[in-house]
């Protein structure tokens, strides 16, 4: 989902989001940008719950904050999928 051609330095809507997870050493949540409001992303997220879990029970709109953001990927825009 995040390949280097379409690595993105900013939050925008649309643009897809990956959470970072130490424990795993890989991105284990992903999403979809919805807006930002200063420092905070709203999102849109699968398989999350009310809570925050990423074993979820549903698809749940979050707010996150920037800084917890590990990597964007813009696939909003042409251009290779590689």
């Amino acid at each position: 989902m995040f390949p280097t051609s379409r690595l993105a330095n900013t939050a925008k809507p649309g643009v897809v989001f990956g959470l970072y997870f130490p424990a795993l050493k890989r991105i284990a949540q992903v999403g979809f940008v919805e807006s930002i409001r200063g420092t905070w992303i709203n999102t849109i997220e699968a398989n999350t719950n009310l809570s925050g879990s990423r074993d979820g029970d549903g698809v749940h709109r979050r707010t996150r904050h920037a800084k917890t953001i590990y990597r964007y990927a813009d696939w909003t825009r042409k251009g290779s999928s590689r």
